[in-house]
């Protein structure tokens, strides 16, 4: 009887732990334009995530100016710097889901709200995210994003691809693609627009 209880007991934490786990959404990741819906024609999402803090910094096309976003994922919400916008920011857990919500003041003192939630594929190679607009029950946008490289740093910004390749040596391959030329290497990869940079990580590559 004492073995039964003990077993149960077991079962009972380790379900529990299984449930409690968070994921860790660090990396850069880029949108498969092909599996979502309604999505923009290009962005790759740089995350730095480290409970509760979570940073991320979107580039969407070949925007040449990128801005990251600051969340706390215990609910604490956050005020944009910009004083126009006063936007609220706040993020909670649900689950292993991550729910991001940011307030727009409105005509009269009403918000308008977007809810966004993200979440990881049991790999964790993909990641998810589902945003709807208001109180609504279906997303108005399903993304779904690729892993790239764990994030762990970047190049300064506005060097020209001789200084990258005098850093770096020669790439292992370039790539033109919508948002601008790749410099593809082994643990880095150069975006640049215009012939300068406008992102670069130091990664190690996805297996």
């Amino acid at each position: 009887m004492h073995r039964v209880i003990i077993g149960l007991t077991l079962l009972l934490a380790a379900t529990a732990s299984g449930q409690d786990a968070k994921p860790n959404f660090t990396g850069r990741w880029k949108l498969n334009v092909r599996e979502s819906v309604n999505p923009p024609r290009s962005e790759v999402d740089a995350i730095e995530h480290k409970d509760p803090k979570i940073i991320i910094t979107p580039q969407v096309g070949r925007a040449d100016v990128v801005f990251g976003a600051e969340y706390r994922t215990d609910g604490e919400p956050l005020k944009d710097k910009e004083v126009v916008s006063g936007k609220m920011r706040s993020a909670h857990w649900e689950g292993s889901n991550l729910v991001i919500e940011t307030k727009t003041p409105g005509y009269g003192g009403v918000s308008g709200l977007k809810r966004e939630v993200m979440y990881l594929s049991d790999d964790g190679k993909t990641l998810h995210r589902d945003v709807y607009d208001g109180l609504g029950d279906r997303p108005g946008e399903k993304l779904v994003f690729e892993k790239v490289c764990k994030y762990s740093g970047h190049l300064p910004r506005d060097s020209g691809e001789a200084e990258v390749r005098s850093v770096l040596g020669e790439p292992q391959r370039v790539e033109k693609q919508e948002d601008g030329t790749h410099m593809v290497y082994d643990q880095a990869e150069v975006i640049l627009v215009d012939g300068r940079v406008r992102f670069a990580c130091f990664c190690v590559p996805c297996k």
